[in-house]
């Protein structure tokens, strides 16, 4: 599994991998600051794209780091959806939310978990199975 991963194991390709982990980001950034209004069909839909939101960076970016910088990765996410959460309060339209707070760092600890399942290698068998066969 990822444990014992080092430099030598990362996906070939980590830096199409980090460019795409980084928008996710700032597609993350940019829909938490601006009022978009989605249509509600269950009270709380809102929750489970915090969940998502914040557990597919989580997971995309501990394929792309070693072990022993995962709880930064973690802190780092929680610290961003905190700050966002907080940077919403001023804005006219959007408010701050303790609970959308809460499905983030939910999201977080699914994206952890990911690493428990065969997912944990995606990027790696993707680079392995398709990637290699382009070549």
């Amino acid at each position: 599994m990822i444990d014992n991963l080092d430099e030598k194991q990362l996906p070939e390709k980590r830096l199409v991998w980090l460019s795409l982990a980084w928008g996710w980001v700032f597609a993350v950034i940019y829909l938490s600051l601006t009022a978009i209004n989605l249509p509600t069909v269950v009270e709380w839909q809102d929750k489970v794209g915090h969940v998502a939101m914040y557990g597919v960076p989580m997971w995309w970016f501990l394929q792309l780091y070693p072990k022993h910088r995962h709880w930064l990765i973690a802190l780092g996410l929680f610290a961003l959806g905190a700050g966002l959460e907080f940077a919403q309060s001023f804005h006219p339209l959007r408010y701050m939310d303790y609970y959308d707070m809460l499905a983030n760092g939910a999201g977080i600890a699914a994206g952890w978990l990911t690493l428990l399942t065969p997912f944990s290698r995606f990027f790696v068998a993707i680079e392995c199975r398709w990637l290699a066969t382009a070549n």
